[in-house]
């Protein structure tokens, strides 16, 4: 199995929201028509955690 994992910084939540909706919505789908390309995932931390 290889899992690519990429790691960002955002400055609010609103710059990691819309990050995560430009993978969901244009990475992830052109991964997706890639052969070999199975799933895909974003997770973020929990803040009260931090």
């Amino acid at each position: 199995m290889i899992i690519r994992s990429w790691r960002t910084a955002a400055g609010s939540a609103e710059v990691l929201d819309a990050y995560a909706y430009h993978l969901k919505t244009t990475t992830f789908v052109e991964m997706a028509e890639r052969p070999g390309e199975f799933d895909d995932a974003v997770v973020k931390p929990s803040r009260k955690n931090c």
